[in-house]
């Protein structure tokens, strides 16, 4: 049975806990930020309560006013006011129950190139470091299709899109600091990513 609700575990969606199971419905409850791998090493207590900030989060994404966002694969939305962001893949990020994050809480906001599995072609990822009890990263892929070839005209239009995304969060004034400020200085991290993907090929 479920460590958590207590219902009977079904043959595929279970999710492996520190000290317990996590069933299907529950697992569909927690942040899509919490990878498999550190949800194994949350104790169930731990998930009983990250369980509870997830009902509480519904009530911050009522008050979230968007008046900003960078949109993409993935949509970043800014309430510049109460300097909160919110990342969702659907149009709907209330719906979605997508984690609000105070800005205070990243310490980080980045473009990475990842090898793409056991192939010589790469993704684009845009990474934002956070404080969090249950997940340390926010991450996801920029370009729409995996896998893309080293001098394609795709990777540079994703390499292209992770500039935007942080230059829509420097324009906000929500993300300060060395993090990439400017067009220039944008630019300038587009040429530098290149670099660093001609050393991992």
């Amino acid at each position: 049975i479920c460590s958590v609700c207590g219902e009977e575990l079904t043959m595929f969606g279970s999710k492996e806990l520190k000290n317990g199971t996590l069933c299907r419905n529950c697992a569909k409850k927690i942040s899509q930020w919490i990878t498999d791998e550190e949800l194994k090493l949350k104790k169930v207590s731990s998930v009983k309560a990250h369980l509870v900030n997830r009902e509480k989060n519904r009530a911050k994404l009522e008050s979230f006013r968007d008046d900003l966002k960078a949109e993409g694969k993935y949509t970043i939305y800014m309430d510049t006011e109460k300097k909160m962001v919110a990342v969702s893949k659907k149009s709907d990020f209330r719906a979605d129950n997508s984690d609000v994050i105070p800005v205070r809480l990243i310490k980080n906001v980045s473009v990475s190139v990842k090898p793409y599995e056991d192939t010589e072609n790469v993704d684009v990822y845009l990474e934002m470091d956070v404080r969090n009890r249950m997940f340390e990263k926010i991450s996801f892929r920029v370009n729409e299709f995996p896998g893309l070839e080293k001098d394609s005209e795709e990777l540079k239009e994703a390499l292209e899109a992770g500039k935007g995304y942080i230059k829509a969060l420097v324009e906000s004034g929500l993300v300060k600091g060395r993090k990439v400020k400017g067009d220039e200085q944008a630019s300038r991290l587009i040429v530098l990513l290149e670099k660093l993907l001609s050393l991992l090929l």
